[in-house]
């Protein structure tokens, strides 16, 4: 069998254990033919993602924009105006969909769940 020898690229535990990690994944992923060659070593974890300001105009205030696009998987976020008549219904079932259906804060689920307990206390 033949053996293959790796210098870390910097000669402290860190790199060492890079070196390590980078042999292992390599090794396992050519015995399961795994396709492995999008290892970025971690950059990616090790940058936060970046967020720009737009710059104010007259017509509009300046407003945050997340550097990714956001996934179309996501559930939608629920606004300030869909939680306050979510507050006001009535039907258990509708509370619960919104519940399951939307993103939002841990202030409105609160809310919302408080809201929905009460909707099972008074029948």
């Amino acid at each position: 069998m033949d053996t293959y020898e790796m210098k870390p690229t910097k000669d402290d535990p860190q790199g060492i254990g890079s070196s390590i990690t980078y042999q292992r994944r390599y090794a396992i992923g050519a015995i399961l033919s795994l396709n492995i060659d999008e290892d970025d070593d971690g950059n990616s974890a090790s940058n936060p993602v970046k967020t720009t300001v737009q710059k104010k105009t007259p017509e509009q205030p300046a407003k945050k924009v997340d550097a990714k696009p956001e996934d179309p998987k996501r559930p939608p976020a629920l606004t300030e105006e869909l939680f306050k008549k979510a507050l006001k219904l009535t039907e258990k079932s509708r509370v619960e969909k919104a519940l399951e259906h939307y993103r939002m804060s841990n202030d409105m689920r609160e809310a919302l769940t408080v809201h929905l307990m009460g909707l099972d206390e008074s029948k």
